[in-house]
C-alpha cells in the first residue's frame, strides 16, 4: 500500500515537472518523458516489492525451526 503511494506521488511530480517545462523556455511537453518517466516508477516499484518480499522470506525462514 505504502509503495503504491509514492509510486503515484512519484508519478504525480513527473506529470507536473512536465507541465512546469511548458513555461520555461527551450523546453516542452514531452508524452514520451511521461511514459519514460512511468517505465522507470514502474521498475522501481517491482524492484522493491521484490526486495521486500526477499527480506521477509529471508526473515520468516530465520524464526523458523529446522525440523
Amino acid at each position: 500500500h505504502n509503495l503504491a503511494q509514492k509510486a503515484l506521488g512519484l508519478f504525480g511530480y513527473g506529470v507536473a515537472l512536465e507541465c512546469l517545462q511548458y513555461f520555461a523556455p527551450g523546453r516542452f511537453f514531452s508524452i514520451m518523458d511521461m511514459g519514460a518517466n512511468a517505465a522507470g516508477i514502474l521498475l522501481y516499484t517491482a524492484a522493491a516489492a521484490l526486495l521486500a518480499n526477499a527480506a521477509g522470506n529471508r526473515q520468516n525462514s530465520r524464526q523458523q525451526p529446522d525440523q
